[in-house]
């Protein structure tokens, strides 16, 4: 299919939409036999005649080049009309309503923006692209084929947990790079992902888990908001939640056969700090309880993949009844 010359791509994925701009160059470097150029603008920063300015194109060698204005911010709505964003939509679409030869030109946004004015004004000679991200499954899938292209060997429990985490793409494609230089040519594991996670203060679901397990539902419910803020996703609440319910009962389990901590974090894996925590929570436990408290996380778990329930309010009501365990 021919490249058009103007194009609007949009997403909340900064990797995907870069990726599409590459494919775009490099399809307009094949069909014209040259590298093509790549410009970014940031027109925020410009005036319309300095815009127009930079628009302009006379190309030279038969040389082509892609054109990207980055997320102008008068694409978006406001609340009141500002005179100068009127302006440089009349301004770019009147200069853009005939192509140039051997430019593309892509407006890049974070959503949908055909309703704009500009966008209407150049009408259907706008190709759009929307760069969605994938749901867990697809991004699993992409995470294994990131592994995959390293040479990278990499355990389906740490794919999964990368997937769920709820990070940008271009995050986990550089915390792959990180530890496949960690690792390499060591498997990647899922205690490999924890720790690295654990050590992003937005993304250390810790401080839940630990308040889940101690039954200190204000705390835990505190805790949770707040990663929702930071954009936390339930699914990976709910992965590290379970993660640490099995934990505590191996721990539990251990403690009752009489075994030692040093003993109980070399057959877990965990941390000997881990180990003391997790054995002193265990016993505020019966097994009836934490038997009940997986049967919470299996309800929880189908209705956050198969229910039209909204996920946040399932993970509230799941800390709340985990919480008021024992409580009767």
């Amino acid at each position: 299919m021919a490249v058009s010359h103007l194009m609007l791509i949009y997403g909340a994925e900064p990797y995907l939409i870069d990726k599409e701009i590459e494919r775009v160059r490099a399809r307009l470097s094949r069909d014209s036999g040259s590298e093509a150029e790549l410009v970014f603008i940031d027109a925020d920063e410009l005036s319309l005649q300095q815009l127009l300015a930079q628009l302009d194109f006379s190309p030279l060698f038969a040389v082509e080049r892609v054109v990207v204005i980055h997320r102008p911010s008068w694409l978006y709505k406001t609340r009141r009309k500002s005179r100068k964003a009127e302006q440089l939509a009349e301004g770019v679409a009147a200069f853009l309503s005939e192509p140039i030869p051997g430019q593309v030109v892509i407006f890049t946004a974070e959503e949908d923006v055909s309703s704009h004015p500009l966008m209407k004004k150049l009408g259907k000679a706008v190709q759009k692209v929307a760069c969605v991200r994938p749901n867990p499954q697809g991004l699993e899938v992409w995470v294994r084929e990131l592994a995959a292209a390293m040479n990278q060997p990499l355990a389906p429990q740490a794919a999964r947990l990368l997937a769920d985490s709820g990070q940008d793409m271009y995050y986990l494609q550089r915390l792959m790079e990180k530890l496949s230089l960690q690792k390499s040519p060591d498997t990647v594991t899922e205690q490999d992902v924890v720790e690295e996670l654990d050590q992003q203060a937005d993304t250390n679901v810790f401080k839940l888990t630990d308040a889940l397990i101690n039954r200190r539902g204000r705390e835990a419910l505190t805790a949770y908001y707040r990663l929702l803020r930071q954009g936390g996703q339930p699914a990976f609440f709910m992965y590290m939640i379970i993660r640490q319910f099995v934990l505590l009962g191996k721990v539990k389990h251990c403690s009752q056969e009489g075994m030692p901590q040093d003993e109980i974090a070399k057959i877990t894996g965990a941390r000997d700090f881990a180990v003391r925590k997790l054995a002193s929570a265990a016993g505020k436990y019966s097994w009836a309880e934490l038997k009940r408290c997986f049967e919470l996380f299996l309800e929880a778990e189908i209705q956050l993949k198969s229910s039209s329930r909204d996920n946040k309010i399932v993970m509230e009501v799941l800390i709340i009844e985990v919480c008021g365990q024992g409580r009767a």
